[in-house]
């Protein structure tokens, strides 16, 4: 490639998937009010409800996920100069102890223990963060030797890592795994 030609990858940022991101988030909200709005009207006289609900976590999501998408993926990889731990496997340790303390004190709901109590700030489902840190782990162990999955036994070592994380989501919410 030549040199004039050549695309600035540092501060590069896809502005059509950020579109398209807000589109589909716009898309869940008119579908969340078109399936909730009459149970909402019925039970708690205001339509609304579901609606204004689930905006205030979009409205909160978005920034975050845009900041979070600034940060550099690779301090996930490199070892906190303290403990010496990389923060992807402490994030996949954190992982398994909260989803193991969900089904040891977790907090039934809807006929499902998936829910850990926060007090006053309300409530947290562990699952969601470790859909997230599946992902992550698995790209980790991928290009630590990408040659592996190459062969079924290599893909096999992948599942056999990540495993256990999966079980323990499924064990408690099929619905998220």
């Amino acid at each position: 490639m030549e040199q004039g030609k050549r695309r600035k990858t540092k501060n590069y940022y896809d502005y059509s998937l950020l579109f398209l991101i807000i589109f589909l988030v716009c898309f869940g909200l008119v579908m969340i009010y078109s399936t909730s709005s009459y149970n909402a009207a019925k039970y708690y006289n205001d339509s609304t409800k579901f609606l204004r609900r689930q905006m205030l976590f979009a409205i909160a999501g978005i920034p975050i996920m845009i900041i979070v998408s600034k940060i550099d993926y690779r301090i996930y990889i490199k070892k906190l100069p303290i403990i010496r731990i990389r923060p992807i496997t402490l994030l996949f340790f954190l992982c398994i102890i909260l989803q193991s303390v969900v089904l040891i004190f977790g907090e039934a709901t809807g006929g499902s223990q998936r829910w850990i109590s926060l007090g006053g700030l309300g409530k947290f489902q562990p699952s969601e963060l470790t859909k997230i840190c599946v992902v992550l782990f698995t790209a980790y162990i991928v290009q630590l030797a990408p040659r592996r999955l190459d062969n079924f036994l290599g893909f096999v070592r992948v599942v056999a890592l990540v495993g256990p994380l999966l079980a323990l989501v499924v064990v408690e919410n099929f619905s998220t795994a």
